[in-house]
């Protein structure tokens, strides 16, 4: 089952891309007020993407034998994972003002660049 795990790996990259780039894309039309949002492709197809991204990340640490509770750079990176999805949330759904939402942009940004590093370097 390791010879899947360079797939694995390369689809989860991929998803995570696409994760980021479709956040950032929203949160320009969030910033723009534009009724984009609400078609229905836009609502659905993060919520796929960013399962397909789940899934290739729990068949990696299930491939590497990676229990969060030994590898803590993975616990962190959960941590993190739900700090990046906390605000998504913020920033797309109760975000009041454009001052809100660039604080919670610069912070998903944060989060995702702190799982890109825990996923490279593995700290701890």
């Amino acid at each position: 089952m390791t010879e899947l795990y360079p797939a694995l790996k390369h689809l989860h990259m991929l998803f995570a891309m696409v994760s980021i780039i479709g956040f950032l894309a929203r949160s320009g039309l969030k910033f723009a007020d534009s009724p984009l949002l609400a078609k229905k492709p836009l609502k659905i197809l993060p919520h796929v993407n960013d399962t397909l991204l789940l899934l290739c990340g729990i068949l990696m640490a299930a491939t590497a034998g990676l229990n969060p509770f030994v590898h803590l750079w993975l616990l962190a990176k959960i941590g993190l994972l739900l700090a990046y999805i906390a605000c998504g949330l913020f920033v797309l759904k109760w975000s009041t003002g454009n001052a809100q939402r660039v604080a919670g942009v610069l912070l998903a940004l944060a989060c995702f660049g702190g799982m890109g590093f825990l996923a490279v370097a593995k700290p701890f």
